[in-house]
């Protein structure tokens, strides 16, 4: 009788449900899988393929088992074993099939099943979506595969597409961000260094990595791109957030506090206060301060930082 005949499944299905008598190994596993029994299931299944080893259904079911167990390369042999013993033309299993092994990432041999599907019938719309599906994730492993390497390259260089591409890929490598900000860094473009960090931020807004790199990166005053250059409240914002991990950084201080003193005077003059509490022996930052006071009316104040900026050696114009 041909492989192909849809009656030998039913024979395999009634001599699995058949098999051990009223103790089934096959039903015991379903009803210890369902109570989360995993390790039991495991067991039960592997008695119900002993008992009869040419049916498909035991090694699907302990696939699933084995997933659920976090071992999922157990699990894709189990998916291949069945695979063996399933007919061409059981569309149906053969498709739940290659979908269990696109779950545990053996995308090479889900692709094959489904175009196989599609050849017995062309028309069958989920096998399709099937096909499509585990051509995306491949894709997508593939993209994940590259940018973990990028994290470990050392000297990592970097052309715009590969850039663009690591970036796509960087929300599912954990410390990707971190080394692209680098080795842009590293190259002098602290634009886009900047502009990756954002990105980074705007997934994850607590990375402390993620955090400090970004402070260092807008620390110096030089450029730092139009954008940013443009907008000064956001960079005041990038500015405030890279503080939280790096609250002494003088310069970082330094710079919100210039920024400040082109807005809300109250603002300014208590990020100078800042400045000045850092460093209280730079006569430049009483004078800024002074000001930034005297700006407010407070003359008084003011006439006090002004003499300390002299007592530091300022000159007087």
């Amino acid at each position: 009788m041909s492989e192909n005949d849809p009656s030998r499944l039913v024979r395999e299905a009634r001599a699995v449900f058949q098999s051990g008598g009223p103790d089934n190994p096959h039903r015991r596993g379903l009803e210890q899988a369902s109570r989360g029994d995993y390790l039991a299931a495991v067991a039960s299944f592997e008695e119900s393929i002993a008992a009869v080893p040419d049916a498909p259904w035991s090694y699907i079911a302990l696939s699933h088992v084995l997933i659920e167990s976090g071992a999922p390369d157990r699990a894709a042999r189990a998916l291949l074993d069945a695979l063996d013993r399933t007919p061409s033309r059981a569309v149906a299993l053969r498709e739940s099939i290659a979908t269990g092994l696109c779950t545990v990432g053996d995308f090479e041999h889900a692709v094959r099943v489904f175009r196989d599907v599609l050849v017995e019938e062309p028309d069958r719309s989920t096998a399709a979506v099937g096909l499509a599906r585990a051509l995306l994730d491949q894709a997508d492993e593939m993209r994940s595969e590259a940018a973990h390497l990028l994290v470990d390259v050392e000297d990592l260089e970097l052309d715009e597409q590969l850039l663009e591409a690591a970036i796509d890929a960087a929300p599912r490598v954990p410390g990707l961000y971190r080394r692209l900000a680098e080795a842009l860094l590293r190259r002098g473009d602290r634009t886009r260094a900047i502009a990756v960090l954002q990105v980074a931020l705007a997934h994850d807004p607590d990375d402390r990595d993620a955090l400090g790199l970004l402070a260092v990166a807008i620390a110096d005053e030089s450029d730092v791109g139009r954008p940013l250059r443009d907008q000064p409240e956001q960079l005041i914002e990038l500015i405030e957030r890279a503080l939280t991990v790096d609250p002494e950084n003088g310069d970082l201080l330094v710079r919100r506090a210039r920024l400040l003193g082109r807005g809300n005077s109250a603002q300014a003059i208590e990020a100078w206060r800042a400045v000045v509490a850092r460093e209280p022996d730079v006569a430049l930052w009483h004078r800024e301060l002074g000001d930034r006071l005297a700006e407010a009316g407070d003359f008084e104040a003011a006439g006090v930082a002004y003499d300390r900026a002299v007592a530091l050696g300022f000159d007087v114009y």
